[in-house]
């Protein structure tokens, strides 16, 4: 082992002087880019990029303590920060964790992939034959990939032990996350915005642009100034900041979820949402809001026009203040990306560090005990004091920064969805098509469906079709192993979600309490910051059986909205005979200021059982959920039949006072005449032929999607299938239906009601569960991915 790294010592030192050299030979030619990794800056040290495939990755393994003898490899570290500072930084916190395990024989492999725009160093060593154990880099997108593959471990048991929700902002979690578990420790932040000077935009009378009209707008003011609106480097040996564009655009139009399907290789670069994207580009040429020289402008050329005062703006990374003097510092500010779509939610390119490690590393709780040290605030300190980086632990006294570092991190924080850059978001062969795409479109954008089949080709190879490898329905898992709620004899031993609201930055849950049923019903009120842990609001019930004047056994919350003025609309079903079969049920509402209340309930029910007991809801309307559209409300109820027999029906309302219920005229039958079903029960012997009820209708960027359940039989629990909408009245069940049962949960046992709720691109799925005793149930959390 010595003899090996004293050999690599001399290999790398013969690598380096003679890259040196060829640096020197080529600057004297051509000016090289003072281009980094998108990630983050080039240094002076860095080996320009190249336009072939695969980057110039200089690799060197460092032995860091004198070896030991044992019976397991090395512990290494695939460290993959760019230029020298950041390297030697990573060394010495390498050495800082391995102080406190002298016995350790450790190994870091160092590999400077900002030397290309593709981050193809990550990839290459997490999917080869011999892995480091852990790792530090930028991750984005691709952290799916190696997560599905198996190759990254779970660590969201270390997230609960060691507090990381209160240290991280959400955010961040969220981009830790596949799933609903965590892989991933934060390290640094580093934003991206539009960066202005804010002399030259006072000067020209233009103001910060907060719109994509006032982005426009001010390009043309710009121009007529004579300013350059936007400084950009557009040449084709370094496509990232074009690339930023893209990706901005993409969040603004689409969404930030839709833009990361996109790299996850779930839509067609064909689509014509990809399309759009490119459509609004285009203006951008047109109102000349970059140089005509852009595209033969290096990073080096760039930054010296910012300095210079010759352009007034700059999309770009906040590592940009690693490179400009003082003097530019004291005149740059910085704010978020124009919005285009007021509807669309608020997601920012967020490059972020952090460490993983590999899942069937042999030094488990080693590179564990690496991980806290990473996200411990000594690391991260020293990162900041080091490389003037945005921690991402909330705990570091950030004292030493920039004011602007603060406005970054308030950025980050108010963001719903944070997006790596095109580098390491998806896979490196897709990032590298999709770069040339983009610069090519730079010089011909009336090539842009020759274009775009070009980077679809190579999503096809890497991915495969998109019916193939898109999830149909969204695979749920166990977000925490303990109860969020529970029964107890005390206060109810049956515990359901009833109605759950994300709302002012918490999780709102009025829960059902209750001994049996048919019978009392309590409705309390919960909250969380994260959907989790939650804090029981102690003081009576919200509302009861008595609080209802239509009520004869019970009130059920089933869903809960917040109106634009701010008012409170909780949904309830009554159940007024003591049969479980026909409850004759009927749904009304209550309002209030506040969640606490006090409620107050409408005199009447807003939405009754059919009056012929011959129609498929003569018996009972149920369980609503209720979805705020563009021109009013749509409630997805349960309906019963005599027999008992449930199905799903819709209806629709302007005022969210009276409703009317989804009639197909085509349908005559008795049963049908009135009002029809949008999820019917299935045909005998499929899974949903004894019921198809309880649904749970989330909007999303793809289109509707539904939940709802079976009644279970003999021996068997119920199943939770799904069906999909393009417009939320005409339904398809899901092939791949159901898609779990009881067993989801450890406990094994059958579950019953449920509420779901999506929230930043994930869904939450809170479920009651029967415990042993067939009288006493608890509350789980289920989470998935979906878009």
């Amino acid at each position: 082992m010595k003899w090996e790294n004293i050999m690599r010592k001399w290999v790398f030192l013969l690598l380096t002087i003679l890259l040196a050299a060829c640096a020197q030979t080529e600057s004297a030619t051509q000016e090289s880019p003072q281009a980094a990794e998108a990630t983050a800056p080039p240094t002076a040290t860095s080996v320009p990029p190249t336009d072939t495939p695969e980057p110039t990755l200089v690799e060197t393994a460092v032995p860091t303590t004198a070896p030991t003898v044992t019976s397991l490899p090395p512990f290494v570290l695939g460290s993959h920060y760019g230029g020298v500072p950041a390297g030697q930084w990573e060394l010495a916190n390498w050495e800082a964790f391995l102080a406190a395990h002298p016995d350790v024989e450790a190994d870091i492999i160092r590999s400077d992939y900002y030397t290309s725009f593709v981050n193809r160093s990550v990839h290459n060593q997490i999917t080869g034959d011999d892995p480091p154990d852990v790792f530090t880099a930028a991750m984005g997108g691709a952290l799916y990939d190696y997560v599905a593959q198996g190759l990254i471990a779970d660590i969201t048991d270390l997230w609960e032990t060691q507090g990381w929700d209160e240290v991280f902002p959400a955010s961040v979690k969220e981009m830790a996350s596949v799933n609903g578990r965590q892989y991933f420790v934060p390290t640094a932040i580093q934003w991206n915005g539009i960066f202005y000077r804010t002399d030259v935009m006072a000067e020209a009378g233009v103001a910060p642009p907060t719109t994509w009209d006032e982005l426009l707008a001010a390009c043309d003011a710009l121009n007529e100034a004579g300013i350059i609106p936007f400084i950009i480097t557009a040449t084709s040996r370094w496509p990232p900041p074009m690339g930023f564009w893209f990706s901005h655009i993409n969040q603004r139009l689409n969404g930030p979820a839709f833009h990361e399907q996109l790299m996850r290789g779930e839509i067609s670069y064909t689509d014509s949402r990809v399309r759009t994207v490119f459509d609004t580009y285009g203006p951008l040429f047109e109102h000349n809001c970059f140089s005509e020289q852009a595209r033969f402008t290096s990073y080096g050329q760039a930054i010296d026009q910012f300095e210079a005062g010759e352009g007034a703006m700059y999309a770009h990374g906040e590592w940009l203040y690693e490179f400009i003097d003082d003097e530019t510092k004291a005149v740059t500010d910085f704010i978020r990306f124009p919005i285009i779509d007021e509807s669309v939610p608020l997601g920012e390119l967020v490059p972020m560090y952090g460490a993983f490690m590999r899942a069937d590393t042999p030094h488990s709780e080693l590179a564990r005990e690496f991980l806290i040290f990473a996200a411990g605030e000594a690391s991260q300190q020293s990162n900041l004091e080091t490389l003037k980086r945005l921690p991402s632990n909330l705990n570091i006294d950030r004292s030493a920064l920039l004011p602007v570092y603060e406005k970054g991190l308030q950025m980050v924080e108010e963001a719903t969805v944070l997006t790596q850059l095109i580098g390491a978001n998806t896979n490196p062969f897709v990032a590298s098509q999709l770069y040339d795409t983009i610069s090519k479109f730079w010089r011909e954008p009336g090539d842009l469906d020759e274009l775009l089949a070009a980077v679809e080709a190579d999503r096809l190879e890497v991915y495969g079709d998109v019916a193939a490898n898109t999830a149909v329905s969204p695979n749920f898992s166990q977000a925490s192993p303990s109860p969020l709620l529970s029964g107890n004899s005390e206060m109810g031993s049956r515990v359901d979600p009833g109605a759950v609201v994300y709302h002012g930055g918490l999780f709102h849950m009025f829960f059902n309490r209750f001994n049996r049923f048919p019978g009392p019903v309590e409705v309390h009120y919960a909250t969380s910051t994260n959907g989790q842990t939650w804090i029981e609001h102690e003081g009576d019930p919200l509302l009861t059986t008595e609080s209802v004047s239509f009520a004869e056994v019970a009130v059920v919350a089933s869903d809960v909205i917040v109106e634009p003025d701010g008012t409170w609309v909780l949904y309830f079903h009554t159940w007024q005979t003591q049969s479980l079969v026909n409850g004759q049920g009927v749904i009304g509402r209550a309002t209030a200021a506040t969640p606490l209340g006090p409620w107050t309930v409408d005199p009447e029910p807003i939405l009754q059982m059919a009056n012929s007991p011959a129609a498929w809801d003569g018996a009972q309307v149920s369980l609503a959920d209720v979805i705020q559209v563009e021109n009013g409300y749509r409630m997805y109820y349960t309906g019963a039949s005599p027999s008992g027999l449930m199905q799903i029906g819709l209806a629709t309302s302007v005022d969210g006072i009276s409703w009317e219920k989804y009639d197909d005229p085509q349908t005559t039958e008795p049963k049908f005449a009135d009002s029809d079903p949008v999820i019917a029960n299935g045909e005998t012997g499929n899974w949903d032929a004894n019921a198809a009820f309880t649904a749970r209708v989330v909007p999303t960027a793809s289109g509707w999607l539904m939940l709802y359940k079976n009644l279970g039989s003999t021996g068997e629990g119920p199943k939770m299938g799904t069906a999909v909408s393009e417009d939320g009245i005409q339904w398809t069940k899901t092939a791949d239906s159901p898609i779990f049962t009881s067993d989801i949960v450890t406990s094994g046992a059958r579950f019953a009601l449920t509420q779901l709720i999506n929230h930043e691109g994930q869904l939450y799925l809170f479920a009651e569960f029967f415990t042993e005793s067939p009288q006493t149930t608890d509350i789980y959390l289920l989470t998935a991915e979906w878009f």
